[in-house]
């Protein structure tokens, strides 16, 4: 697989014992990874055609892939149960977060909202019933139509942090509009934060109106009553403006809880520490106001501690004294009147004028009972639910009202109650059952215990929810979706949704089946995790997940070689804002290696007819240069012999004439020469003769005879005379060592000879310079019971990357020298023909050594091989 072609076996011979004429042996291979053998035997002869032999090979790879499935999905279930557990723990936890949320936020009384500029953000259901809005129109309204100018100026102004420190929250009290131009006083509080990068609003409100009425009522009857209060108040008082000491009156001391003494020593001059610190710069702003002469009588109320610690609310009227003959005053006397039980009266009837107000913009029915079950307070939504007025419901329970049989909704919501009334808390779950019309609903029950003052349960809170129209419209939306997902289903190719973060929505049971993982876990996992490929899912699918999408198409590689053509399709919401992309994958591994396969005969077919039209060259260039050589080489012993037959005349002659001469040399030096000018010019035509057969050795067209044996010695000698040349031009620092008595290979010594030949020939192509060192030795291997041929080079080396890709068919690193990238894959080809290993280890910058392992014929294995 992998785009490499698995190499077939034949072995003969050895298993002629058993009977069998002919064996084929097939590996299991997936990627670099084997899982086993598939043999077939027979007893015939040359039973395994090509065509035998090229159905056996997919029956391997097909074999190999389940092998392999097999193993992945043993380790994809361990990691699926192992993930389903933990996804269940996190839902479940998720599950109690929510609800507490929910119940908290239900519960809450004090309205909240966010907002960027004039954009809502976020709403609670308490802000609906503070300004009459429901959580769609707010959402859909401007800010300012309900916050006037002024209490957005109020906010703004309220004093924050400038020493660089997180801004605390900003307060104020304003009026705002609600919905039929009511108006509303609340207590507001803001706070600057950041929501996704930018500066958002964060407002609480509370609804202050009672209590605004209530002090404008009282102002106004204070100014209409002054004089009369004067005269029927508690008692008076005096205010020294110059020493600051105050001094009552003996009646309002005694109703301060002071003696005269007491007072006198501890708290004439520190009056103003008995205030309550609410009250006190309030307080203290209305006496300076008044002092300045900006009000006309000082009218205000606040709370002075006595002795024993409590509080007393005095009302306290007052007027300046001025010095004789001038403006300045000298003095500040009042009046003093307990208020503490009015206050409390009043606070208690704004809270629960307040509260009724708050239940009665609910939309969803709320009432409280006592802890025998009868109704002592609810909202107009119960009312309208139960199609009955307060002074009907009010005083009642359920079996005055429905008589002893109740209905069967109404049985299930009571039940419970007397389990939360013991046991304290709160209670949240679903109830279905039939009304009193007769109707089935589904309602959402939220409860919990209210107490008295003493801490015991006083009787349970109740808010129902209405479910029954979500969920008929969830029953419809699951049949729909259940006949979507049968059809989908039923479709071979990988459909799966994925939202603009690349997380699974949802899948079919084919994308689920490859991705190894439930349909139902699959939500929320990252797709480029489940389906990782090049190029990756996030780059292709840019385009259809950008603000303008459009519809993608490209073909995308896993890991493990299976090549898909992947279409993208949009999905939008109404407002044609993205939501996601619906991803169709077509797997087209099949068709891809056919079209590979083809280009790759192709090649090799253009290889094989240059080899052959390079061996007919060989063949006549070889016979040019032979004749020449023969010639040589067949005349050099007769100029030996008249040299030999003339040497002792031309002695003579020097004896005769020692200065005689030969060939402007003197004759001493060419009776010594001529011998070994002889002795090289032949040397030189034994040379040229063995080049010669070399190459016409290695371009004769044979067949392949893997029955053969050979010497790997001189297979290595025969290829680096070839090669000498191109080694010289290469390097200076070359060298070759051969292993001594190694055992014979069996094989074609020409095929093993185009293997050295291409692996010399890549170590010197990297080598960066002739300093650099190149080496090929031969040796047997003990361990691996191997002979060996290594060829090390100290070139730029690989990097991990190109290691990992050596062998596949057209890779090349060289491709602008006119490398096609074939060379490698077929020397695989023919190493594993020959049962042996081709292996490469490489050090980036340093080099790299091919090793290539053969195993020795049968009965050839030395005890002793030195390197």
């Amino acid at each position: 697989m992998n785009g490499k072609k698995h190499p077939c076996h034949l072995l003969r011979g050895q298993c002629n014992r058993a009977g069998y004429e002919s064996v084929a042996l097939i590996p299991l291979m997936v990627g670099n990874t084997t899982y086993g053998l598939l043999q077939f035997n027979s007893r015939h002869q040359n039973i395994f055609t090509k065509e035998k032999i090229l159905f056996f090979e997919y029956m391997a790879g097909y074999a190999a892939i389940g092998l392999s499935n097999i193993r992945n999905n043993e380790e994809i279930k361990r990691q699926r149960d192992h993930l389903d557990e933990m996804v269940a723990l996190r839902t479940a936890e998720l599950r109690d977060s929510m609800e507490k949320l929910s119940a908290i936020n239900e519960s809450c009384q004090i309205g909240v909202i966010i907002f960027q500029q004039d954009k809502v953000l976020y709403v609670n259901s308490a802000i609906s019933a503070i300004t009459g809005y429901s959580s769609e129109d707010l959402y859909s309204l401007n800010p300012a139509r309900y916050l006037y100018q002024d209490c957005r100026d109020a906010l703004a102004k309220s004093p924050g942090a400038t020493d660089g420190t997180e801004a605390p929250f900003l307060h104020s009290e304003f009026e705002i509009l609600c919905k039929g131009k009511e108006r509303k006083w609340v207590d507001g509080f803001a706070k600057i934060i950041s929501l996704g990068g930018q500066e958002s609003l964060l407002v609480t409100l509370t609804d202050i109106t009672a209590r605004k009425t209530a002090e404008e009522e009282s102002i106004r009857s204070q100014e209409r009553l002054h004089l009369i209060l004067q005269a029927s108040s508690d008692g008076t008082w005096e205010l020294d403006l110059e020493t600051m000491l105050l001094m009552p009156q003996p009646r309002l001391l005694e109703k301060l809880g002071y003696s005269k003494h007491i007072w006198s020593h501890s708290s004439s001059n520190n009056w103003l520490l008995k205030i309550h610190p609410e009250d006190k710069s309030r307080v203290i702003s209305e006496f300076e106001e008044h002092i300045a002469g900006k009000t006309p009588v000082l009218d205000t109320a606040f709370r002075l501690q006595r002795p024993d610690g409590d509080y007393l609310w005095l009302l306290i009227r007052a007027t300046l004294i001025r010095a004789q003959g001038s403006a300045r005053p000298i003095m500040l006397v009042g009046s003093a009147e307990d208020i503490s039980e009015h206050r409390r009266h009043d606070e208690l009837k704004e809270q629960l004028e307040f509260q009724q107000v708050l239940l009665d913009s609910l939309p969803i029915p709320v009432c409280y009972k006592d802890c025998s079950g009868r109704y002592l307070g609810c909202n107009t939504a119960t009312l309208v639910e139960k199609g009955l007025n307060r002074d009907e419901l009010i005083g009642k329970t359920d079996e005055e009202l429905y008589g002893p049989e109740l209905p069967p909704l109404s049985r299930l919501m009571k039940e419970g109650d007397a389990a939360l009334l013991s046991s304290g808390g709160m209670s949240f779950r679903e109830v279905t059952g039939f009304d009193t019309s007769g109707s089935k609903r589904s309602i959402l029950l939220h409860k919990a215990i209210f107490r008295d003052k003493k801490g015991k349960p006083a009787g349970i809170i109740e808010a129902v929810v209405e479910l029954t129209d979500l969920r008929m419209a969830e029953a419809a939306l699951r049949e729909s979706e259940l006949r979507l997902n049968t059809i989908l289903n039923a479709i071979n190719e990988l459909i799966f949704y994925i939202d603009k973060q690349l997380r699974i929505v949802w899948l079919n049971k084919a994308a689920a089946e490859l991705f190894g993982i439930p349909e139902e876990s699959a939500a929320g996992k990252s797709c480029e995790k489940l389906f990782p490929c090049k190029p990756s899912l996030s780059e292709a699918c840019a385009k259809g997940l950008a603000n303008t999408p459009t519809d993608v198409e490209f073909v995308a590689i896993t890991p493990d070689r299976k090549i898909f053509k992947i279409f993208g399709y949009p999905v939008c919401n109404r407002e044609t804002r993205i939501r996601g992309l619906v991803v169709v994958a077509l797997e087209i591994t099949e068709e891809q290696k056919a079209k590979e396969e083809a280009a790759l005969r192709r090649e090799q077919l253009m290889q094989a007819d240059k080899l052959k039209t390079l061996g007919i060259l060989v063949a006549g260039v070889a016979h040019e240069i032979n004749n020449p050589t023969n010639f040589i080489m067949l005349n050099v012993p007769l100029l030996r012999d008249a040299w030999r037959n003339a040497l002792p005349f031309l002695e003579k002659q020097h004896v005769q004439n020692p200065s005689f001469s030969m060939g402007g040399m003197p004759f001493e030096y060419i009776r010594n020469a001529v011998e070994e000018l002889l002795d090289g010019i032949e040397e030189g035509a034994v040379r040229i003769r063995d080049i010669v057969q070399n190459l016409k050795d290695y371009a004769k067209q044979s067949s392949i005879n893997m029955d053969a044996t050979f010497d790997i010695n001189k297979a290595v000698k025969s290829s680096l005379a070839i090669l000498a040349n191109f080694i010289k031009l290469s390097t200076d620092n070359f060298s070759v060592s051969y292993g001594k008595s190694l055992p014979h290979i069996r094989g074609d010594i020409r095929r093993i000879e185009q293997v050295i030949i291409n692996l010399v020939q890549n170590a010197c192509e990297a080598l960066p310079s002739k300093k650099a060192a190149l080496s090929v030795r031969t040796c047997f291997e003990k361990d691996s019971g191997m002979v060996a041929v290594l060829v090390e080079d100290e070139g730029k080396g690989m990097e991990e990357e190109e290691l990992k890709h050596v062998f596949d068919p057209f890779f090349t690193t060289k491709r602008d020298k006119g490398g096609t990238g074939l060379g490698l894959s077929v020397s695989q080809t023919i190493v594993e023909e020959h049962h042996g290993i081709l292996q490469f280890s490489s050090d980036p910058g340093y080099g790299t050594l091919a090793r290539v392992s053969l195993p020795p014929a049968d009965n050839d294995i030395p005890e002793k091989s030195s390197p």
